[in-house]
């Protein structure tokens, strides 16, 4: 037991260099700082502004897919299962999506 409370007393060499330590900031910096915003011009009295007109919501392009397909989609998103692009190149999309779903204990309806 002695040896261990000659360890835990014993400082650890540290291999790593201290960091440097920060000087104070100079009063040339602060002095500079101030009369930048002193020259800034004052704020200018405004007439009362229009009302902005709504803004139009973003067109969503339309799918390539049928509905079934992007649900499909969603849920192997949602999974974490990615779609190679072999499966888009297969004649029934939705079958091979299906049948990609079961391979990870999933059904179409799972999302």
């Amino acid at each position: 037991m002695q040896i261990l409370s000659t360890i835990e007393t014993t400082p650890a060499a540290s291999p790593q260099p201290k960091a440097k330590e920060r000087k104070p900031k100079k009063d040339t910096e602060d002095a500079t700082r101030k009369a930048a915003e002193a020259k800034k011009p004052a704020a200018k009295a405004s007439a009362p502004k229009k009302a902005a007109a709504p803004k139009k919501a973003a067109a969503v392009a339309p799918s390539k897919h049928s509905p079934a397909v992007v649900k499909m989609k969603k849920v192997c998103a949602a999974a974490g299962i990615g779609i190679s692009p072999a499966v888009y190149k297969k004649d029934d999309l939705e079958a091979a999506l299906i049948e990609l779903l079961a391979k990870h204990n999933l059904t179409p309806k799972s999302g």
